[in-house]
């Protein structure tokens, strides 16, 4: 049996670098691992899209690598709009709100909840 939770996922970034796959239409994407007190816990993907020069959307998915403190993280996927602030031409503000669905399950010796 596993153990689902749904969560409002909200998020600021500052000074936000350009992603390393950035193409001149606004399509970004990337990957990334996941660290909880530095041990890696997942892998994760990350695909936006500027919409105009301020508004976006942006989907994330990523998936467990291994247990930590007896939970599995099994996927979380993720859906946001992201609101853009140029500071000047190098440097601007993000803003992200969205929704994220997280599945996890925890292991008690017998068996999974």
């Amino acid at each position: 049996m596993k153990i689902k939770r749904f969560a409002a996922g909200l998020a600021v970034s500052a000074l936000m670098a350009a992603p390393a796959m950035a193409q001149d239409n606004g399509l970004y994407a990337g990957l990334g691992v996941d660290l909880y007190e530095f041990e890696a816990v997942g892998v994760s993907g990350r695909i936006g899209t500027k919409l105009t020069d301020m508004f976006g959307v942006e989907g994330q998915f990523g998936i467990g690598l291994s247990e930590f403190n007896g939970v599995n993280f099994d996927f979380v996927g993720s859906a946001y709009g992201t609101v853009y602030y140029p500071i000047n031409d190098q440097i601007e503000l993000v803003g992200r709100a969205g929704l994220s669905y997280l599945q996890t399950s925890v292991d008690f010796g017998g068996g999974s909840v």
